[in-house]
């Protein structure tokens, strides 16, 4: 019986080992163990506390079934005879053979530049993606790579553009129309950055028929796959798709077809250094905190990007009196990579690439500079208005107040004097921006009540505030003030002429409500730092009214506004501003404000109450965004409650109470919030 059971463990043994796995991670195929496959690292390695190097398949170049040398060359031989003698070469068999031999050098050629191209992924070592000197591949071999994904995967090409798969036929159109180019290296390298004309857009049905014409036509000629569909072991493919699902819906205020920062991704990826890389650190980023081996890679292509990004400045310097066209893919990626360091250091918040748009787009800003094309004329707008929400964002937290450079009036207008408003609607545009949203103009100001408030409370604080001359200036920012409470309480927006956004997720209302929430803010912040202001305020309120106005019943108006948004909404992205604004306000009612009061009235509960949801919504951004700048907005909101409430304990109010701003710049609890 022992016998029995030794041979039979015997035999199970040498059956095991026996086994050929060729599929899962190399550690389990060389232990000659199953793999479970599990990603990002298998089960085996987490378990054995190794480093699962990951599931990268290696192609090998078969020579089993090429001629040899001799072969080949008496074959060339014959195949010369005969056209001298024939003239129809080109149907002899010995031509066949020898334009596969040619096929089958192109597609080594291919493989080779995948390998270069995907060198980064090497088990993380950091190699520089392209394989080359300068680390980043050329702008004519990202027009390849395109093609070459295009002959690899045939029609599951559309998995890279992050497209459903209604739409990969209309991809492979696409890649077909690329393909047929065949354009050489050189020209490649200077193709114009890529964009969708207003007919694409505007006429999808005769754009259809085009594409399916051309299908037709070239249906003979298109390249048949040599692989399956691809498998996300590569980094490169995994970050570009990445991006496509997740990074660019969570990165705009809206996510369809109407997106324009999908379509310009979607449109200049392939053959833009810049955005290439741009992308791939985007995701990157995002992915680091999560799967921490993902550091180098983002290191990588954030080194790469910038390269690409240097490169491109160059060139535009060097053509600046005559440049070749609009730098659609240079703007997309100063934007991508300046708004988004953050991401892994909180304090970053890319200013030296916000001064360079800056740059660029006030020289295309001038007359004459843009060519009559009505495309790049809304690239150039939509870029104004997101380099204007960049800079908003970078205003609200900086001090210096030259440190993003000028704010010509083509990105925030000046602050308003005295004089009043001529206009009160702020629909300067029927399609909404996936940052800006719906109103630019009630951004911008919220963005000057934001820096009034911030520069008054300093001069208030300053040592010789008690000049003549400082005297004066607090005297300007109060009617500075006054002008801007005028301009907001008049301000309406019409929502009727606007279009929808495409988004189930994100319909217009929500970004309706968003442009009302910054309305109110800057309204809660004039209030807050300008006491002459509440009491313009009560003054013009009835007499009911007065005793139920306060500071933190305009916060609790401003909650209930974003309430109403649910927490799904792709409007999440450009509400932190708003949720700062609201904590602002939320300071716990003055014991002293009434004799004999109960300490625990109405407004207390209900503030105590708001206190609770604010916390708990941010918190629910800080899951569905990029972590550690949500970290820092909650650090920020707490810091300010806790010296709110410290001030009321004690009796500090009035000029003597700290702003926000004075918080937030001592404890260094300064981001991107939006």
């Amino acid at each position: 019986m022992s016998t029995t059971t030794t041979t039979k463990t015997k035999t199970s043994k040498d059956n095991r080992q026996g086994r050929r796995f060729r599929t899962g991670c190399k550690t389990c195929k060389s232990r000659r163990i199953q793999c479970d496959e599990t990603r990002p690292a298998c089960n085996a390695c987490v378990k054995q506390g190794r480093t699962c190097p990951g599931y990268q398949r290696e192609f090998k170049w078969s020579t089993k079934h090429e001629l040899s040398s001799a072969r080949a060359r008496r074959r060339t031989a014959e195949s010369e005879e005969g056209d001298s003698m024939t003239g129809v070469a080109g149907e002899s068999p010995e031509s066949t053979g020898s334009t596969v031999e040619v096929e089958n050098k192109q597609l080594e050629e291919a493989f080779d530049a995948v390998s270069g191209l995907l060198a980064s992924e090497g088990g993380g070592h950091g190699h520089d993606i392209g394989g080359n000197s300068g680390g980043i591949p050329t702008v004519g071999s990202l027009d390849g790579l395109a093609e070459l994904y295009g002959r690899i995967y045939g029609d599951s090409f559309g998995w890279l553009m992050g497209l459903d798969e209604d739409d990969q036929t209309q991809a492979q159109a696409q890649v077909v129309a690329q393909v047929q180019e065949e354009l050489p290296e050189s020209i490649q390298a200077d193709l114009p950055v890529g964009g969708l004309e207003e007919d694409e857009v505007d006429e999808p049905a005769e754009f259809e028929a085009l594409l399916q014409s051309d299908v037709l036509a070239l249906e003979d000629d298109v390249p048949q796959p040599i692989l399956s569909t691809p498998t996300m072991t590569e980094t490169t493919p995994f970050l570009i798709e990445y991006w496509f699902k997740n990074v660019c819906s969570m990165w705009s205020s809206f996510d369809s077809d109407r997106n324009l920062i999908r379509k310009l991704a979607s449109h200049t990826w392939s053959h833009n250094a810049a955005v290439f890389h741009s992308l791939q650190t985007m995701s990157a980023l995002h992915l680091s905190e999560q799967l921490p081996h993902l550091h180098a890679t983002a290191t990588t292509s954030w080194t790469a990007a910038m390269q690409s990004i240097q490169q491109e400045l160059s060139t535009f310097t060097q053509h600046r009196s005559s440049p070749p066209q609009f730098p659609t893919g240079l703007l997309l990626a100063l934007a991508g990579i300046g708004t988004t360091t953050c991401w892994t250091d909180s304090q970053q918040l890319g200013i030296p690439l916000l001064q360079k748009m800056k740059t660029i787009l006030a020289y295309y800003n001038q007359p004459g500079m843009l060519s009559a094309s009505t495309t790049d004329r809304t690239y150039l707008e939509f870029f104004n208005d997101s380099c204007a929400y960049w800079d908003i964002l970078c205003r609200v937290v900086t001090d210096e107040q030259d440190a993003t450079g000028p704010a010509t009036t083509t990105l925030i207008g000046p602050i308003p004097g005295s004089s009043p408003p001529s206009t009160t609607t702020t629909n300067t545009f029927t399609s909404p921006h996936p940052w800006v949203g719906v109103s630019r103009p009630i951004l911008d100001l919220f963005a000057h009540t934001i820096l009034l408030c911030r520069r008054h409370s300093k001069r208030l604080r300053s040592p010789n505030h008690a000049t003549l001359h400082s005297l004066q200036e607090l005297i300007r920012d109060i009617h500075a003030a006054r002008a801007l409470r005028q301009t907001l309480t008049s301000t309406t927006l019409q929502s009727s002429n606007l279009t929808e956004t495409g988004d189930a997720r994100t319909p217009l209302s929500h970004l309706v409500d968003v442009a009302e929430g910054y309305r109110l803010a800057a309204l809660l912040h004039l209030y807050q730092t300008f006491p002459d202001l509440r009491d313009d305020h009560t003054r013009e309120l009835g007499a009911a009214d007065i005793s139920n106005w306060s500071l933190q019943a305009l916060a609790l108006e401003l909650l209930d506004l974003v309430k109403r948004i649910p927490l799904e909404s792709g409007s999440r992205v450009i509400q932190p501003l708003l949720y700062l604004s609201i904590a602002t306000g939320l300071k716990a009612p003055d014991a002293q404000s009434a004799v004999g009061a109960p300490l625990l009235n109405q407004m207390a509960l209900q503030v105590s109450q708001a206190r609770r949801v604010v916390m708990q919504r941010v918190s629910v951004l800080e899951y569905s965004l990029p972590s550690k700048p949500i970290r820092v907005l909650k650090a920020l909101i707490q810091r300010i409650w806790e010296v709110g409430d410290r001030e009321g304990e004690v009796g500090v109010g009035g000029g003597m109470a700290k702003h926000w701003s004075e918080v937030m710049e001592e404890g260094r609890l300064r981001t991107m919030f939006g």
